[in-house]
């Protein structure tokens, strides 16, 4: 169980990381798109690691798209907000 746990937020992690690169390589400057950039990628390593235990594949699989939904419905909401606080149209 703590496997499937720990597995679950390292994946949470990596997709909030994944997304919120992809939105500051877009609009951020170059050095923070870059240093954000080697952070996901290092978090990404762990992740790729975990691909490799004992959990069934149907597990990794369900797991993988749950987070990705969650993670990405997550930051683009947090981003949402943060252009409202700003005055900008969401």
């Amino acid at each position: 169980m703590k496997l499937l746990i720990t597995f679950i937020l390292l994946n949470i992690v990596n997709v909030c990381l994944q997304t919120a690169n992809h939105i500051i390589t877009v609009k951020g400057s170059r050095e923070a798109a870059s240093a954000f950039n080697a952070l996901t990628f290092g978090v990404y390593t762990v992740v790729l690691v975990y691909m490799g235990c004992e959990l069934p594949i149907w597990v990794k699989a369900l797991t993988v798209a749950g987070c990705n939904f969650i993670g990405v419905f997550l930051v683009k909401t947090i981003e949402k907000k943060m252009k409202l606080r700003q005055g900008e149209q969401p």
